[in-house]
């Protein structure tokens, strides 16, 4: 896969917080580079419907 940090920069500046939602967070996972990058604010997340859930939980959306 792909560097997911390469979509960083045309995030950067447009909005006040990225937050990243990803499965494979652990080290050598291929969400860990942008779950752990600064500029994020990172979630692991098991599937799509935790994904989901967490999402509502954080920005109170139904």
């Amino acid at each position: 896969g792909w560097d997911k940090r390469l979509a960083l920069p045309y995030l950067e500046g447009r909005f006040a917080k990225i937050h990243f939602f990803g499965d494979k967070t652990y080290p050598g996972g291929n969400d860990h580079e942008i779950f752990e990058d600064p500029r994020t604010v990172g979630h692991a997340v098991a599937n799509p419907e935790e994904t989901k859930q967490l999402i509502k939980s954080l920005f109170a959306c139904d």
